[in-house]
């Protein structure tokens, strides 16, 4: 209850802040306010929902059992051409191509030869990433 009373108040603080044509803005965030504090996994989405080939935010559990939150994408089967057929690809004949083998990396931007590598412990959600800070 006081996750609630707390994201209320700091919504409400604002009320002073604002005009008439952004009230109904105002009211959807105070209700987007008690969903967070009601549901502290929100915006959380269960495994089977997450697209493909979409950098996102993914929970997994560590070996200890404990949720850890990573930049990660699922990648889809035969969906991403892999240009060498190393560990974690697969062939298709029909295309006569080789893919990175379907499953969840963990996204890395500053290594310069790949761009993630596989996770093999267990994702437990998802959810899409934030928009970047603006400068």
């Amino acid at each position: 209850m006081t996750d609630l009373l707390t994201a209320a108040k700091a919504v409400i603080e604002k009320w002073d802040l604002i005009k008439p044509d952004q009230v109904p803005a105002y009211i959807k965030e105070l209700h987007a306010a008690v969903e967070r504090a009601e549901n502290p996994s929100w915006p959380w989405q269960p495994v089977a929902t997450a697209p493909t080939d979409t950098p996102l935010l993914a929970t997994y559990l560590d070996d200890a059992g404990k949720p850890k939150v990573i930049r990660a994408e699922l990648i889809g089967r035969f969906t991403q051409l892999s240009y060498c057929d190393y560990d974690c690809t697969e062939y298709d004949e029909a295309t006569d191509c080789w893919y990175r083998e379907a499953g969840w990396i963990e996204l890395v931007d500053h290594w310069d030869d790949d761009d993630g590598c596989y996770i093999h412990a267990q994702i437990i959600g998802w959810m899409p990433l934030p928009k970047p800070m603006e400068p």
